[in-house]
């Protein structure tokens, strides 16, 4: 099962550039946790989408701390709201224990498996992904990191998380005549001399057709 995920993983990744690569990977492990019963969805889209608050007048206020942005505020009163039964009473515990948070929001690697939540929190969130949520809330600078430890704690592998550059040995194995290869290709990049260096260890002939201008 670990190689069938394994090759299906780096197969897809050698047509993604290399900052969605990590995407792919949570989404791969999320849906099979999702399968399994694992992962709320509820949960899983709050972590993706965050929450908006389109009327204030019913929100609790926030509190007269500087690093408490309004954003992050907006997002754990609607966590409370649209998650109870996992995350009511976050806003009230960010309000008693402000100088707790602040310590643990001002932490170098405020990460779910580097620093303990404060309070009752570490307890309350028994999984990554609520704990991931509420760092989501306050420190979205940190979340790739925090996907990082999720994917390869959960994967058991980390090689789901370490880029492997493609080969174009291993491409060429897998085409056909009816299933070519193309190179999709950006500023500063010519596959050209690769393709020939390939081409004379097969002892193959590449002849070059242009289909631009001309």
């Amino acid at each position: 099962m670990k190689v069938h995920k394994l090759n299906v993983y780096n197969s897809a990744c050698r047509s993604l550039f290399e900052r969605h690569k990590l995407l792919l990977a949570l989404q791969m492990f999320v849906k099979l946790q999702m399968v399994d019963g694992k992962i709320n969805p509820k949960e899983y889209d709050f972590f993706l989408r965050g929450g908006t608050v389109l009327d204030r007048k019913g929100q609790p206020p926030k509190p007269p701390q500087d690093w408490i942005t309004d954003v992050a505020w907006d997002n754990i009163t609607e966590l409370e709201r649209l998650l109870p039964d996992s995350f009511a009473g976050l806003p009230g515990a960010v309000n008693l224990n402000a100088k707790e948070w602040q310590h643990w929001f001002s932490s170098d690697k405020p990460m779910p498996e580097d620093a303990q939540l404060p309070g009752e929190w570490e307890t309350k969130c028994e999984d990554l992904l609520k704990k991931m949520i509420i760092l989501r809330c306050f420190r979205p600078d940190r979340v790739c990191f925090a996907i990082r430890h999720f994917v390869s704690s959960g994967m058991k592998s980390q090689e789901f998380i370490q880029s492997k550059p493609a080969s174009i040995e291993d491409i060429y194995a897998e085409s056909t005549h009816t299933l070519p290869i193309i190179f999709v290709l950006t500023t500063g990049v010519d596959p050209t001399e690769i393709l020939m260096r390939f081409a004379n260890e097969k002892n193959q002939t590449v002849t070059s057709l242009s289909l631009g201008k001309g």
